[in-house]
């Protein structure tokens, strides 16, 4: 299994802002795979599909940005994954110019 887990705030107010890039990859991928529905659990939105033979859960943790940890440990710890290897987390970094991607295992 693999975890797609998108950062963001929830709300209207923060629906089209950068900070919410990760809500916004992983509905964008739902939409794309032509996904609907899910279910909430331990404080996310989540979405399972299966893709070219292997099972992927798409997360929106439904906390602000700040108390996303919980809901994505739960959702880590309730899959048979490697964080390191099964786990993609998709957030905005104030660092970066607009447009540019950083990918890069570890970090905070």
């Amino acid at each position: 299994m693999k975890l797609i887990c998108g950062l963001g705030n929830p709300g209207p107010d923060y629906r089209l802002t950068r900070h919410n890039i990760g809500y916004r990859v992983v509905d964008l991928l739902a939409d794309r795979w032509k996904v609907s529905g899910g279910s909430t659990r331990d404080g996310a939105s989540v979405l399972e599909v299966s893709r070219d033979g292997e099972a992927v859960m798409l997360i929106k943790p439904l906390r602000f940005m700040n108390r996303s940890g919980a809901p994505v440990r739960a959702a880590v710890g309730r899959s048979v994954v490697d964080p390191e290897v099964d786990l993609l987390v998709i957030a905005d970094d104030m660092d970066l110019p607009l447009g540019k991607i950083r990918l890069r295992t570890g970090g905070s």
